[in-house]
């Protein structure tokens, strides 16, 4: 089974081809916010270095959130593309589940962080026996400062936001929570396709005309100097 996914919540672009298994290709990039300028040309180079064709591909894997909202949703549009031109299935995999996913190695409790807007950070709490991870509540939005609350003897925090976590703590002089290594506190397209692939031969797949970006909160816009909030979750 051959999964592509494709990740746009933050400012990088992850994406990850596998086949069952197998990792065919891992690719990630810092695309600033343009991601619908350069990501239908990243699918093209991930595929043609994983000498796959998108005909062969049996689901796309996306990342439908929390996360940058314009990201998300260039994102899910591009996956949902694939799928109808090629008859293809679609699979949602939520972001803060991925991020913990790279560290389900850890034995204890895991904490993935995903900056929102100021000074929020969407927040995901999980449970790992280094073989089985679950979640254990609901997914939140928080301050920096309510950031302790998920301090335990045996957390690791995950976060592709980590620096802007760690000189607020130590700007408060709060004791720094161990994090994960640098390369596990980004999102990993290798790690989503993996979902994926897990998801499609447990005979899960998402309805592409349903599917949403998962917001988690009120999108704030701009529009000729006033703010119009709209409903997103």
């Amino acid at each position: 089974m051959i999964v592509l996914s494709i990740d746009t919540s933050t400012d990088f672009c992850s994406l990850g081809l596998v086949q069952d298994d197998k990792l065919l290709v891992d690719y990630r990039a810092d695309f600033k916010r343009a991601h619908a300028e350069k990501l239908i040309g990243a699918v093209e180079n991930v595929l043609k270095s994983g000498s796959i064709e998108l005909s062969q591909v049996d689901g796309i894997a996306i990342s439908l959130g929390p996360g940058s909202f314009t990201g998300l949703r260039i994102g899910l549009a591009t996956a949902k593309g694939f799928c109808f031109a090629e008859n293809k299935k679609i699979i949602g995999i939520n972001t803060l589940d991925a991020l913990a996913e790279n560290v389900r190695v850890w034995n204890g409790s895991i904490c993935s962080l995903i900056h929102a807007q100021a000074n929020e950070f969407y927040v995901g709490s999980y449970e790992s026996d280094s073989r089985e991870i679950s979640r254990v509540n609901d997914y939140e939005i928080i301050v920096l400062k309510d950031i302790v609350k998920h301090f335990s003897e045996n957390v690791l925090f995950v976060s592709p936001h980590k620096e802007r976590v760690i000189k607020y703590l130590k700007e408060k002089e709060i004791e720094i929570p161990p994090f994960a290594v640098p390369e596990y506190n980004y999102l990993s397209g290798v790690t989503i396709a993996r979902l994926g692939v897990e998801k499609i031969k447990a005979g899960e797949e998402d309805d592409p005309h349903l599917l949403q970006p998962f917001y988690l909160k009120d999108f704030i816009a701009k529009q000729k100097g006033e703010h119009k909030i709209v409903r997103t979750q």
